[in-house]
This record gives structure tokens, sequence and C-alpha cells, in this order.
């Protein structure tokens, strides 16, 4: 969301933290308009809600594409543009592991590992975050001049837990190229 908020025409909007609902409006069109792909594949709701970008598989991205207004037919064509996220491809076996701490007690870790072979290749990302979003807070106890109940307490606020996994799978079989995705998303 923070990227999407620097295009010109484009408004992303959050309710709150990075596991919070965020959704992207373009040139004024509502955010259920724009449509949005992972490697060609609609990711439209059925209920007709607009996208949560925040569900969207970034860490295992190769290439993000955007079309603020008259997207290609093949995305859509519609009034909010598209965005297409494609996946990372298996060109060389090879592995990648990374962790991220920060305030609020967050962390995330994420694993991707590729390999291939004549005429196949699998990509296999993992990622895992939490993020306690317990805070300090100084309670004067509503009485300004008496400093006798003053003490500091933690709010609890915000636990939250995401697991995330995508695997691709390409093979060449006769003449054709098959590609298989599959993305699982859990979050608490």
């Amino acid at each position: 969301r923070e990227v999407m908020g620097r295009l010109p025409g484009v408004t992303a909007r959050s309710l709150g933290d990075a596991f919070a609902l965020s959704t992207l409006q373009v040139r004024g069109a509502a955010p259920q308009h724009t449509r949005f792909f992972l490697d060609g594949i609609p990711l439209d709701r059925a209920d007709g809600a607009p996208m949560d970008l925040s569900i969207l598989p970034l860490w295992h991205g190769r290439r993000l594409r955007v079309w603020p207004a008259h997207a290609p037919l093949g995305m859509g064509g519609g009034l909010g543009g598209a965005v297409a996220l494609d996946s990372r491809a298996a060109d060389d076996p090879r592995y990648e592991l990374g962790t991220e701490a920060g305030s609020f007690d967050s962390w995330s870790g994420r694993l991707f590992v590729a390999g291939g072979g004549s005429g196949g290749q699998v990509g296999l990302g993992l990622s895992a975050a939490t993020a306690g979003g317990a805070f300090p807070w100084f309670d004067d106890g509503r009485t300004v001049y008496d400093a006798s109940d003053d003490q500091w307490r933690t709010r609890q606020n915000n636990d939250a837990q995401r697991r995330s996994a995508l695997l691709r799978l390409d093979r060449d079989l006769g003449g054709c190229r098959v590609r298989a995705i599959g993305h699982g998303l859990d979050q608490e």
C-alpha cells in the first residue's frame, strides 16, 4: 500500500497495521472495480468485495504490473484498472531465507526454495509473520496532581498471526507449457 499510494491517480487506504484491510482506489473508481491477478489468475472475490492488498503474496513476487486505467482486455479492462503479480520462477536451483523484527513484538520469516530439471521447475515459498501489538502507556489514574496512583501499564492490542505458502510448478508437455499455482493463507 505504501508504493501504490505514490502512483498518480491511485489511492491506497488501510484500516490499521500490516495485517489490516487495505484497498486500492483508482481515479475515483470504487475499490471493487480494480482487478487483481496472481500469475494471470483473477483474484476477484465471489461476494463482490474489494481485494485486500495485505493478503497478496508480495514476498514471493518477481514483478508487479499496474494499469491505473485502460487495462488490457485480458486484465479486465475495467474502470479501476488492474494489478498483476507474477510469482518467482524456479530458473536456477537456489534457496533463500530471510527474517525481520520490529516494534510491537512483530517478526516475520520467509523461505524460498527452487529447483528444476529437464522439462520442469518447482518453486516453493513459505512465509510466517506475527505482531503482538502490545504497547506501554502511562496511567495517571485521572488525577493530574496526585502521583500516588501513577503507574505504567501495558495495553494488549491486535495480536495477529499470518502464515502463507505459494507453490508454483512449471512443466513442458509436448509443445505446450503447463503451470500450476497454489496459494494458501491462514490468518488469526
